[in-house]
């Protein structure tokens, strides 16, 4: 039996070795859940306390169906699971045993990897795998595609200093502001947006102070705060947004910060991934910030992973409230962090950093 915090696509590697996941966090409708149904793997999923509760070498019973962890062995659950694979099961099995390989067989499990492309699909699961990437990255540059000039795309006028437009597919703005050319933050129904926008304006960070530096190359950022200039229509931050969703692209300087998230009443769908690449400081300071960030993120429950100055995090499985406070916070966070990459001078910076932040104290200039 596996148990993890969190079930990421890669561990369908394994699915042939396990005979059950139980996992802190994750979905039942998350790819490695689905995968793990075709295989007859049962899957628990939000089980609190699992990493601690659950040691090496505990013999438990796992009731997928009911949702239920028993100790020992549960001999009827046992039997019913022999029971069901020993008929139609197996005969299922038997019939789509000469296709499998073709349909539910994954091969493309990185999307970073080289060999991450059309040819190296070799089943329909890969196709579906890489067309469903592919789109996600598509959404993430939309300022590459011109879309404030489409027309559907307004200006959100506000104090920050870096222009964003946002694509309302629907009941992300108040419908007064259907024929405008620009909105305001008041204008704004979107949920998630609204949250991060309110981190972003937090009266604790502060966006109006000037850093100096010695190379060049960086006054032009520094200048504006650490955002590249207002009426850099090429440097723009781009934003798809609805009541419950949104996917925004930010455009910090010399890096950029993708958020995607989606908040509704039902807590098994609400979600929020964040990638975070690049920056405009040497590289060490590049890593050192993405350990800041990591550290940040990893405290407030999200689960990170890391290659260089490029991260992702995802946390899902949250109600309403709770996902918008975490967006809030990421708000706060990426404003504290936007020149931080210039600061951070090694590890022991950064858990001091780290820890200001958590205290509520996003000005790293004091």
């Amino acid at each position: 039996m596996l148990v993890v915090r969190d079930t990421p696509p890669a561990y369908v590697k394994v699915l042939g070795r396990l005979a059950a996941v139980v996992a802190e966090q994750g979905s039942q409708a998350c790819h490695f859940a689905t995968v793990a149904r075709e295989f007859g793997v049962p899957v628990l999923v939000r089980i609190p306390g699992a990493t601690s509760g659950l040691t090496p070498g505990m013999e438990v019973t796992v009731d997928a169906e009911n949702g239920r962890i028993y100790a020992g062995r549960v001999a009827v659950l046992l039997a019913e699971r022999s029971a069901g694979v020993g008929s139609g099961a197996s005969y299922c099995l038997r019939r789509l045993e000469p296709v499998m390989e073709r349909v539910s067989f994954l091969n493309l499990l990185d999307p970073r990897a080289r060999d991450f492309k059309p040819e190296s699909c070799r089943s329909l699961h890969d196709i579906v795998r890489y067309a469903h990437e592919k789109a996600m990255q598509e959404m993430f540059v939309l300022s590459g595609h011109g879309l404030s000039r489409r027309g559907g795309a307004r200006q959100l006028k506000s104090e920050l200093p870096f222009e964003l437009f946002v694509l309302d597919i629907g009941g992300g703005l108040h419908p007064d502001a259907a024929e405008k050319r620009s909105v305001s933050p008041e204008e704004v129904r979107c949920l998630p947006l609204k949250a991060l926008w309110r981190g972003l304006s937090h009266p604790g960070v502060a966006w109006d102070g000037r850093q100096h530096f010695d190379w060049q190359g960086y006054e032009a950022i520094v200048m504006g705060g650490g955002i590249a200039s207002p009426n850099s229509a090429s440097l723009a931050s781009y934003a798809v947004i609805g009541e419950d969703y949104l996917n925004i692209n930010i455009r910090f300087g010399y890096h950029f910060t993708i958020v995607d998230a989606f908040c509704g009443g039902t807590p098994a769908e609400n979600y929020c991934g964040l990638r975070f690449v690049g920056g405009g400081g040497e590289y060490t300071g590049r890593l050192l910030r993405v350990a800041f960030l990591a550290r940040i993120l990893e405290r407030l429950g999200f689960v990170v992973e890391r290659a260089a100055d490029l991260l992702d995090a995802r946390v899902i499985g949250l109600a309403g409230d709770a996902l918008l406070e975490k967006l809030d916070l990421i708000g706060r966070l990426l404003g504290a962090t936007r020149l931080l990459d210039m600061v951070l001078k090694d590890e022991e910076m950064v858990v001091r950093l780290a820890d200001d932040f958590l205290a509520g104290r996003y000005d790293f200039r004091k």
